[in-house]
This record gives C-alpha cells, sequence and structure tokens, in this order.
C-alpha cells in the first residue's frame, strides 16, 4: 500500500538545502517562483548637458503592485514555548508522525480529520520546512488573516516532530471555533464537514491571488477541450493555492433538455468525490460507487430544468463527470442521508483496495499517468444519534498503517483497515520520502 510512484518525488521536493519554494513549485520543480519581485527604483537620467546646475530633477517612479506581501515578525523563543506549553506535551512518541491527539470534549471528529491531513507527506513537508510562510495571505478578505495556516503549520510540526506520545490541541480548536461557531463548543460533529472547512481555509489563508476579479464564462458551441482548459485558467486567476495544486480537480456538468435537445455544459472545481451508497445493500464496491455517482439523473417533476432554449422548465437529464483528477484524490462516503425528517446512517460495507486505478473514469484528455494508492482513513462508529471517529494513517518511516483513537495510537494490520465504518478516503499519487525532512 505504500505510495511508489515516480511522477512527483517528495524527495525532490523537500530535498534538504533548497531556496524557499512556492507550494506551486511542489508539484513544478524547477518552475520560477510565482508572485514574487524584486522592486528597486529605475535608474535616474541624466540631465540635459545645458541644464542649469539647480534644474530640476525627474522623480523616480515606482510600480506598487509588486510589493511584498506584509509579512508577520518570526515567532519569538519565549512565544515558541508559551504555544509548546499549551500543548500540555506528554512526551513517549513512537516515532515521527505517530503522536496521538487528545480528546477536548467530543472532539474526535476533528482529531481524526487532523490525523489524515497530517499524514499527507507532500503537504506535511510544506508545512514542515516553512514553505507555507511565503504564501500566507494575510490580506485577503476571504481568508483568515493567517491564522489557520499558522495554527495547522505548528500543529504538524508538532506531530512530526517524534517527541510527543500525545498533545492538546487546544490554541487550534479555540482558533478554528473563532471562525466556525458550530466547532467552538463540545457538540459532535462531522468529519466531512470539518475537512471541508479546514481545507478551505487553509486556501485562503494561503491563496497566493492578492486580487481577485470577476470573470464571466460564457461558452457557446466551444469544443469541450478548450472550454475545460479556459475555465480551469480562469479558476487559476482566483484561486491558487497549494490547495488547489494537491487536491482540486475538475467536473464536467451535461444538462441536456428532454423537449429540444439543447446542451449546457459548464466545467467546474472539486476538492471532493462525495459518493453514494446503494441502499438495499449491505456490500458494495468502491467502483460502483463511484461509477453510480457519474450515472445520469434525471430532473423532472419540481425539479424540471429552465431551457435556455425553450425558455420553460423543462424534462432534462444531467450528468456529471471527472474531466481531470487531482495529485491527492479525497473520497467521502455518504453514509448519511437526510429526507425531511427521516435521517439514517448507510452501514454498507464498502470494498476498497490499497490501489485505485481511476483512469477508466476521467473523460478529459489528461488521464491519470498511475493509479492511487490510500494512505489515510477516517471512520465512524455508531449512528446518526451519534459515534466515534478514528483514523487509519500509513506512516512513511515505518510503511505500516496506526490507528489514531484520540490520544491513543497503535498499530493495524493492512488487511484490518477496511471496515463498514470508513467515511473518507485519502488516495495519492505523490511519491514521498520522509527522510529529507529530518535533516
Amino acid at each position: 500500500l505504500a505510495p511508489g510512484q515516480p511522477p512527483l518525488s517528495g524527495a525532490q521536493l523537500l530535498a534538504p538545502g533548497q531556496p524557499p519554494l512556492s507550494g506551486a513549485q511542489l508539484l513544478a520543480p524547477g518552475q520560477p517562483p510565482q508572485n514574487t519581485a524584486t522592486v528597486k527604483p529605475p535608474s535616474m537620467p541624466a540631465a540635459p548637458p545645458n541644464a542649469p546646475p539647480n534644474a530640476e530633477k525627474p522623480q523616480p517612479t515606482f510600480d506598487r503592485s509588486t510589493k511584498p506581501r506584509r509579512r508577520q515578525p518570526i515567532m519569538t523563543a519565549e512565544q515558541h514555548r508559551r504555544r509548546v506549553e499549551a500543548l500540555q506535551p506528554v512526551f513517549g512518541a513512537l516515532g515521527p508522525a505517530l503522536t496521538g491527539l487528545k480528546n477536548l470534549g467530543n472532539t474526535c471528529f476533528m482529531n481524526s480529520t487532523l490525523q489524515c491531513l497530517s499524514s499527507t507527506g507532500v503537504l506535511a513537508g510544506y508545512f514542515i520546512k516553512g514553505l507555507y510562510v511565503q504564501d500566507i495571505n494575510y490580506t485577503n478578505p476571504f481568508g483568515m488573516g493567517g491564522e489557520i495556516a499558522e495554527q495547522f503549520g505548528f500543529l504538524v510540526k508538532s506531530l512530526w516532530s517524534g517527541q510527543y506520545k500525545h498533545i492538546a490541541p487546544r490554541e487550534f480548536k479555540s482558533t478554528i471555533g473563532r471562525f466556525a461557531q458550530q466547532f467552538s463548543g463540545t457538540s459532535q460533529q462531522d468529519s466531512q464537514e470539518f475537512l471541508a472547512f479546514l481545507m478551505d481555509g487553509l486556501h485562503e489563508d494561503l491563496n497566493r491571488v492578492e486580487k481577485r476579479e470577476y470573470i464571466e464564462e460564457e461558452f457557446v458551441e466551444v469544443p469541450d477541450k478548450e472550454a475545460a482548459e479556459k475555465s480551469w485558467r480562469n479558476h487559476k486567476k482566483r484561486n491558487d493555492s497549494i490547495i488547489v495544486d494537491l487536491f482540486q480537480g475538475q467536473f464536467r456538468s451535461t444538462i441536456t433538455c428532454q423537449a429540444c435537445g439543447y446542451r449546457s455544459v459548464t466545467f467546474d472545481a472539486f476538492m471532493y468525490l462525495s459518493v453514494p451508497l446503494p441502499p438495499g445493500s449491505s456490500r458494495c464496491s468502491l467502483e460502483n460507487c463511484i461509477r453510480m455517482f457519474t450515472k445520469e439523473d434525471f430532473l423532472t417533476g419540481d425539479n424540471k430544468w429552465v431551457c435556455v432554449k425553450c425558455k420553460q422548465p423543462q424534462d432534462a437529464c444531467k450528468r456529471i463527470e471527472i474531466w481531470k483528477l487531482p495529485p491527492i484524490l479525497l473520497i467521502h462516503l455518504k453514509r448519511f442521508s437526510f429526507e425531511g425528517m427521516w435521517r439514517e446512517k448507510r452501514q454498507n460495507l464498502v470494498d476498497f483496495k490499497g490501489v485505485l486505478d481511476m483512469s477508466s473514469y476521467v473523460i478529459g484528455g489528461a488521464k491519470p499517468s498511475q493509479p492511487y494508492s490510500l494512505y489515510a482513513i477516517s471512520n465512524h462508529y455508531g449512528n446518526i444519534a451519534g459515534g466515534h471517529y478514528t483514523a487509519y494513517c500509513l506512516n512513511p518511516f515505518k510503511n505500516k498503517f496506526y490507528c489514531f483513537d484520540d490520544h491513543e495510537v497503535r498499530t493495524v494490520e493492512s488487511n484490518a483497515i477496511m471496515s463498514s465504518a470508513a467515511y473518507l478516503l485519502f488516495y495519492t499519487t505523490v511519491e514521498f520520502t520522509p527522510q529529507t525532512l529530518l535533516h
């Protein structure tokens, strides 16, 4: 189950001695840094030979649009000491990336998610080596002033330090709670909803785009390939971060009017595949769930589509397909369903493998060059009324899976990680060699 694919070597990406790189360069070694510029005044033109001694000299001009972002002061030793104390660390870890997280009152949903994200090697390396600092966007009105990124970075460094048996992520939870009230108390929450908020917060805090501009997209009789490429370029003009680089792919959504045959096609970025589970079945395969996700859905009755050509609601056929995939694929198994007052959790056992070939599900030109490798699972045990979250994560140093049950960390056999509790699956095509992080 260990990642072993060649395209994006973590050893190359995070090699010691490199100068700081932007998040984009983690995916494109050798490319010039983005959003960096050296600001220097233009050379002063010489005065005319016959100009009087006191002639007014031309004033230099500066391009203020290229000025560097405002940087926060580096943390002092005292501030660092206080932050470590706030973790209430218990020493005696099993090794790097094998530190548990104390439950702060029904925070197992948060702990499970954090362990899975922290086990994403190339993302962890980006924070451990401090590469994120140059990407923090303190002025982004959609972000959290860099606070989410700073807190997550400190937590990842602590989890990978190899010093602690377990720590208490109290400051991290407090920071999250200030920006999302639903996560501020001690009530149980959904790990997928928490993951969605955290990923969005990290993206906005690390968005390299200084100024977003509204971009209107209108593709009329444009080939899908051209429309998809233009749509992705427009998306990157507004959203450019390590999160986009690693976790975002692209859907093609097609709606066809059943009355006149008019076809509307749009392309949208995505960060997760939220796949349905078949009702009335106790066991299914992950591949079958993905096929169900991409099958046609009919819009009729109250859900009729207002056809652009017919100018009125019509029965229509809608289909969402995968145009291109990200380097790291997050799959959400939709176990919880809500229909009016009726709520339930589906306990299907989903057969998923350590290696996932997604090439047959991609309709765009850029087929994945290699299969995905499973490296983390967020589990939910219980029912709709309540339960408990744990995580199974592949440790890159020991090349084996471990169970993270809040503050407790223990080994788990790879043939035991598949269960009806699996809720979020983390797959990667990024090869990662963790030893470079210790140098």
